[in-house]
């Protein structure tokens, strides 16, 4: 864990990773960037008043990690992601809306590692935070996607939703 003692060093330290997760940057620097974020997670970063407001500047650099094409990037991204819904709970759902469909893309791709991950990160997610407006994009994506691949993976994140989220299932009674 990283700890930060203000709002201050927190958004310094957010800054920092931004600059890293450029592109342009060397692959194993991005990789230990998104392993920083991880590490202020650990420590308490969530728990700052600014961290929501932090969050808005990594979207776009952890959105082009997500479309990375190197296997260990994008795992590493889809893993951040599923730490930030779990640490943020609710909070994560206008990410989640952002996020869940560029994980789609992943879990098409020929690549095992990366469309795992895809899915990893989706199942992740969704079990984390109840974005309730990703299900219609799920309902969609399982019935109407040209990718037979996407529909089974959309029916069985759809499965997610129904088994985890309060008030869709999560709470039935088994008699």
């Amino acid at each position: 864990p990283a700890h930060v003692d203000s709002d201050r060093e927190l958004s310094s330290e957010i800054d920092k990773v931004v600059t890293q997760l450029d592109p342009s940057i060397e692959w194993l620097d991005r990789l230990k960037a998104m392993v920083r974020i991880e590490a202020l997670l650990l420590g308490g970063a969530a728990e700052w008043d600014s961290f929501p407001n932090q969050l808005v500047k990594l979207r776009k650099p952890l959105t082009t990690q997500v479309a990375d094409r190197r296997s260990a990037i994008v795992r590493q991204a889809a893993h951040l992601l599923v730490i930030l819904a779990a640490e943020l709970g609710g909070e994560f759902e206008k990410d989640a809306t952002h996020f869940v469909p560029e994980l789609f893309k992943c879990s098409v791709i020929t690549v095992q590692i990366i469309a795992e991950s895809g899915d990893y990160g989706v199942r992740g997610i969704l079990h984390n935070c109840q974005a309730r407006h990703l299900v219609p994009k799920l309902c969609e994506t399982a019935s109407k996607d040209r990718s037979v691949k996407l529909r089974a993976l959309a029916a069985g994140w759809l499965r997610v939703v129904v088994h985890t989220w309060d008030g869709l299932g999560g709470q039935r009674n088994h008699e």
